[in-house]
């Protein structure tokens, strides 16, 4: 019996030190109700990213009728836009990272949610509501916050990889594979993705090495089963990429060494894919919510709070065990009915509903699609009025990044030109006319000729240049 009752104390005594540790650990702020009548540009469930994550959460938050902003940022869709097949997503036998995005943007767009080109480069949360800004210098006032940011591929940060990203450096083989068509290829990982990466240039390149720098790659069964009958593919096991070289142009070789002779030796290739990991994408929110070392941020048990009431976190940006596309998107679900229950326990849904015309709504253009020869001859070469056209893959990520930055600066441009967008799939006869070797490839044509273009991977201010040309 006394055994029992010592028990029974100490639970307690735990139970109450946990909670003592969480208040003493969450930031309370108020929450000034009045304070609203002041502002504009009220978002009251912002989600920063466009992933799985970001974009599922948005199917909740607005199907529970909160006006809901997800701010894309730089690459729509995220990472999962660079895998050309997914086999375990629910209620999928198999489609492509960018038909799954896709489909769940479509469904949260049919409850309402607003899909921004815009991307957010800074936030304050030492105050509510909290204030994002966008790359414009915009201020939002967000009532509740999703950090849905996700990742960017990790670097080897060897000699030559920087000078020869976007030479035959790449971190995507979705949008690159077709350049090599009948080169030899690295991929440098041991996962899942690189992998696929070596499954796909397998089908364009002669021959793909894969360099795994331990004795046996760390992707699942089933993909090294896979790529174990793929007869073009080579595993160099228990090996590193030192060094990427070149002449100047592009990749021509990649130094490797082995760990256990340290032996150095190169090889002739024409492309060097990267696929060792992601990185959080978080650093906007350092000294704003707690973060490891890493920068993965840290949610309280078994929830997707942050400390900060009202800023939740969600999918690769977090630190966890697990990081798939569909736990992510599950994160993001629990992320966005916490921020309703949130909304619901201010009672803000009278204030919102009195003051909409207080809510931010981001201009969303759409730049129209042209999916025939006979319409790109009618709209553009026939056109008297100067085009713009970008060919792009909707796999492509860097392609979606540029197709964002047209979104954003084709209104400024609207009196100069028509803007098209063109999926390089559909009209390879036209790409093959105007030599489109590279995506994205952005083309201006005037009186029905080609006047200037520009390839592959391009800031906002290279565009805004190329659009005042």
């Amino acid at each position: 019996m006394y055994k029992k009752r010592f028990f029974f104390i100490l639970s307690l005594i735990i139970i109450f030190t946990a909670a003592f540790f969480h208040l003493s650990k969450t930031h309370l702020l108020k929450h000034d109700i009045e304070s609203l009548n002041n502002l504009k540009n009220i978002v009251p469930v912002a989600i920063i990213g466009s992933g799985p994550a970001g974009s599922s959460g948005a199917i909740f938050s607005a199907r529970g009728l909160y006006h809901t902003v997800v701010f894309q940022g730089p690459y729509p869709g995220g990472q999962l836009t660079r895998t050309m097949r997914v086999e375990n997503w629910p209620g999928t036998i198999s489609a492509s990272g960018s038909e799954i995005i896709e489909t769940i943007k479509k469904q949260a767009q049919n409850f309402g949610a607003i899909f921004s080109n815009e991307t957010i480069t800074k936030v304050d949360f030492s105050s509510w509501p909290f204030k994002l800004w966008t790359d414009s210098g915009k201020q939002i006032n967000a009532l509740t916050v999703i950090i849905a940011t996700g990742g960017v591929p990790k670097k080897l940060n060897i000699p030559g990889e920087e000078e020869y990203f976007g030479k035959g450096v790449a971190v995507c083989g979705i949008c690159d594979a077709a350049f090599h068509k009948g080169q030899i290829v690295t991929v440098v990982g041991s996962g899942d993705a690189a992998m696929q990466e070596a499954e796909l240039l397998a089908k364009f390149a002669k021959k793909v090495i894969i360099i795994v720098g331990k004795e046996s790659p760390h992707a699942t069964a089933i993909m090294k089963e896979q790529i174990k009958n793929i007869p073009n593919i080579e595993l160099l096991l228990n090996t590193m990429a030192t060094k990427i070289i070149g002449d100047g142009k592009t990749v021509t070789q990649i130094e490797i060494e082995d760990n256990t002779t340290k032996q150095k030796k190169l090889l002739d290739i024409g492309a060097a894919f990267v696929g060792i990991g992601q990185t959080p994408n978080t650093k906007i929110f350092k000294n704003q919510v707690p973060m490891n070392k890493k920068g993965f941020i840290n949610v309280i048990c078994n929830t997707q709070n942050t400390t900060i009431d009202g800023i939740y976190a969600a999918g690769t940006a977090v630190h966890k065990k697990f990081t798939k596309a569909i736990s992510g998107a599950g994160d993001a679900v629990k992320a966005a009915i916490s921020a309703m229950n949130f909304l619901e326990h201010l009672e803000l849904n009278q204030f919102l509903k009195e003051h909409d015309s207080k809510l931010y709504r981001p201009l969303t253009n759409d730049i129209e699609r042209i999916g025939k020869g006979k319409e790109f001859e009618e709209k553009i070469l026939n056109s008297k009025k100067a085009s713009i056209v970008i060919f792009y893959s909707s796999s492509c990520a860097t392609c979606n990044y540029a197709l964002s930055l047209l979104d954003q600066l084709s209104p400024h441009f609207k009196e100069k030109y028509n803007f098209f967008k063109i999926e390089k799939k559909n009209l390879q006869d036209v790409a093959q006319k105007y030599n489109i070797t590279s995506l994205p490839s952005i083309l201006l044509f005037k009186d029905g000729k080609l006047e200037l273009n520009i390839e592959g991977k391009i800031t906002k201010e290279e565009l805004e240049e190329f659009l005042e040309s």
